[in-house]
Order: C-alpha cells, then sequence, then structure tokens
C-alpha cells in the first residue's frame, strides 16, 4: 500500500520507463536499493530483472525524487520561520537551537579534525 502510494506521487499515470517495469516494480527497486546501496546485483536479483534495468529504475526514480524535493524538503528562510522551528524542534525533540534536519545515512560525514573540542 506504501509502495503504491509513493509510487503515484512520483510517476504519472502513463509512464512506461525502464523496458515496460511497472511503476510499482521501479519504486520497489528504488527503495530496496536505498536501503542497501552497495548491491544492485542483490536488488535485480530480488525482484527478477537484469542489472542493467534495475539500474535504470534506480536512476529514474531519484531523478524523479530531486525533481520534486522542493515539495517535502524546505527549511526555514526568514528570522521569524527559523525561530518557529526551533521551538517546534525543543518542544517535540527536546533538541535545542535545531531548525531542520537531514538524514546522512547515504553520505559519509568526516568529523572536523581542526578543533580538539570535536575529537
Amino acid at each position: 500500500e506504501s509502495v503504491d502510494f509513493l509510487a503515484e506521487q512520483f510517476f504519472e499515470e502513463s509512464d512506461t520507463r525502464c523496458g515496460g517495469v511497472s511503476r510499482r516494480q521501479q519504486m520497489e527497486i528504488f527503495l530496496r536499493f536505498v536501503c542497501d546501496a552497495g548491491f544492485q546485483s542483490g536488488v535485480a536479483q530480488d525482484v527478477g530483472l537484469l542489472r542493467t534495468t534495475a539500474n535504470k529504475a534506480i536512476r529514474y526514480v531519484m531523478s524523479r525524487a530531486v525533481e520534486q524535493s522542493h515539495n517535502s524538503i524546505r527549511f526555514p528562510t526568514t528570522a521569524e520561520d527559523m525561530t518557529e522551528a526551533e521551538v517546534l524542534w525543543q518542544r517535540h525533540f527536546g533538541l535545542p537551537s535545531v531548525i531542520g534536519a537531514l538524514d546522512c545515512t547515504q553520505i559519509e560525514i568526516q568529523k572536523p579534525g581542526l578543533h580538539g573540542d570535536f575529537e
């Protein structure tokens, strides 16, 4: 049900890219990939497709996600919005001075080495 919802959000009804792979299957391939990004071959095997077809689906869904990111990824831009965001983050999660967050599970973040307090 959730996969179908996401597919409806990302694809047009007539979308037939990726060699006739259904919208639902494209979304399943993409979701499997973002959970375990290093194994395109495993993704392809899981859904019974060639690796090249799985890669096309992954690239296509990723491009659609980027195109639509402005609909769901927003950071406050005014001082008033930032203050409101700080209050909400503090109230809901107990995190002071926070205005937003990114889940960087796909991006390795190096800790700064210039300041001793980060060691």
